[in-house]
């Protein structure tokens, strides 16, 4: 896979943090296209500057804060826009929330690779392909009270996992 390629996907996976991140710290929603442009422009541009070992989020939150400084910068006035403070502050708080993000969506990728092939079933057919549980249990050939007890123990089963990681492991 190509540099640009791989930027690419980065950038689909990490698209609503910076997203979320624009729109948080900027006052008029209907820029926050214009900036969100602004950034996979300079995203691409730098491609060569990234470093593939390293994570693409804080880059390209690194990326997003200098745009938005930017427009700060035209938009001087406007009593909406953040201190650059303020800017550094939140840029730093949306990249922890992601290490979280991130730590926590490993746990429940090893906590479901645990479950029961019966219980990844049962959760693959109910959160991966959406079906209800009346349609499970017909699939299935299971009553609806079944479905409905067996997707509550699996949940449990993952919160219980997820949180003893989280212990073993710490928060990140």
């Amino acid at each position: 896979m190509d540099r640009h390629q791989e930027l690419a996907r980065l950038w689909t996976r990490h698209l609503p943090v910076v997203e979320t991140y624009l729109i948080s710290l900027w006052a008029r929603p209907e820029d926050v296209e214009e900036l969100l442009q602004e950034t996979i422009t300079q995203i691409f541009q730098q491609v060569d500057k990234f470093d593939f070992e390293r994570p693409f989020l804080p880059w390209a939150l690194g990326v997003a804060r200098n745009v938005l400084l930017r427009h700060r910068r035209d938009f001087a006035r406007d009593r909406h826009v953040f201190s650059q403070e303020t800017v550094e502050n939140l840029t730093q708080a949306f990249e922890e929330v992601s290490d979280t993000q991130e730590a926590l969506r490993r746990f429940l990728g090893d906590c479901f690779a645990r479950l029961s092939s019966k219980s990844r079933q049962l959760c693959q057919l109910r959160y991966e392909q959406n079906l209800g549980r009346e349609e499970i249990a017909r699939q299935q050939g299971m009553s609806i009270v079944a479905v409905k007890k067996g997707l509550h123990r699996l949940r449990e089963q993952l919160r219980i996992c997820i949180e003893q990681r989280l212990q073993r492991e710490g928060t990140p």
